[in-house]
């Protein structure tokens, strides 16, 4: 008899001792995140009863539910918040991400904008492609985007063109070359540029690294020459106080790559700096 107890005893705690593990780990379900780190900062339950693996367990897994929570939550709100504001921020992330970065700091083109305004406002509107490639990876909407950064006369002109050239509307290389022929002197644009090219010359407080920018931005709509070319092209405008340095300095040969000779220059340029008093940048 008494044996027959002890296994009904038995028989009776074995599923308590099963169920025990599964009610610790689930309890803290209905809890929210501010509740749960209570609980771990004092160690024990709402009862007072110290915890033990399984509620550790289950109090963790709980708070990454929440955090991740939180996060999805507040990226949500963000999404609106730029939407509302139409806008584009960075938007971190891992892979599969998009990037995006607002960049808007581009002057109007207008009918009277010279060959260095076009210049800076096509460099703008390359560096609006590279911050949201995503987003202008067609033609069109490129041309969509540039054309708002035209002044209205401008806009017209356009509009006009792309009336009768229909097929032209979605071709933002022809629409580049087209915007040529709005900046001023445009019907000797060529010219212009050599113009420009020819009287470019390192000025007293530039330095060679900002010179060969300036130059760069004009040769770009030059025919292409060689490196070596360019680089006693870039020789030939430098400021007189550094070609004669250069020419004293015992240099057996000039260097013949670009590259090589913007930074020969800017070394000279730096050691004459004290004697000229020029400003550090």
């Amino acid at each position: 008899m008494s044996q027959h107890s002890s296994t009904n005893g038995e028989r009776e705690s074995t599923p308590s001792s099963s169920i025990v593990p599964q009610q610790s780990s689930n309890r803290f379900d209905t809890f929210s995140l501010e509740e749960l780190l209570q609980i771990v900062d004092d160690g024990m339950d709402i009862d007072g009863a110290p915890l033990n693996n399984h509620d550790l367990d289950a109090i963790q897994a709980r708070i990454v539910c929440w955090r991740r929570l939180q996060d999805e939550v507040q990226g949500a709100k963000n999404d609106l918040k730029r939407r509302d504001r139409g806008e584009t921020d960075i938007i971190e992330g891992g892979s599969g991400k998009r990037i995006d970065i607002k960049y808007d700091e581009v002057d109007p083109l207008t009918l009277k904008s010279s060959f260095r305004a076009w210049t800076d406002w096509k460099a703008d509107l390359e560096r609006v492609w590279a911050g949201a490639t995503w987003k202008y990876q067609r033609d069109n909407l490129k041309i969509i985007k540039a054309v708002s950064k035209m002044d209205k006369a401008c806009r017209a002109r356009w509009n006009g063109y792309v009336r009768i050239n229909p097929d032209k509307e979605e071709d933002y290389a022809h629409f580049l070359g087209w915007t040529r022929t709005l900046v001023r002197h445009n019907v000797s644009f060529e010219t212009t540029v050599y113009e420009e090219y020819e009287k470019a010359t390192q000025r007293n407080n530039q330095s060679p690294v900002d010179f060969d920018a300036y130059l760069s931005s004009i040769e770009r709509e030059l025919p292409e020459v060689p490196d070596s070319v360019q680089a006693n092209r870039f020789y030939a405008k430098l400021n007189e106080d550094i070609v004669n340095q250069i020419k004293i300095s015992g240099l057996q040969t000039l260097p013949n790559t670009r590259t090589g000779m913007v930074a020969l220059a800017q070394r000279v340029w730096e050691g004459l700096r004290p004697k000229r008093n020029v400003p550090v940048p």
